[in-house]
């Protein structure tokens, strides 16, 4: 039961992480586009 619960946390943590990192290059992007 907790080996399931773990992999599921580490597989959203993972989820998190990419939209993290997808939000910021959107963000980032917008910012360089503004520049030009």
């Amino acid at each position: 039961m907790m080996h399931t619960i773990k992999v599921g946390s580490q597989k959203l943590h993972k989820q998190l992480h990419s939209y993290k990192l997808h939000m910021y290059f959107k963000r980032f992007s917008a910012k360089n586009l503004a520049k030009i």
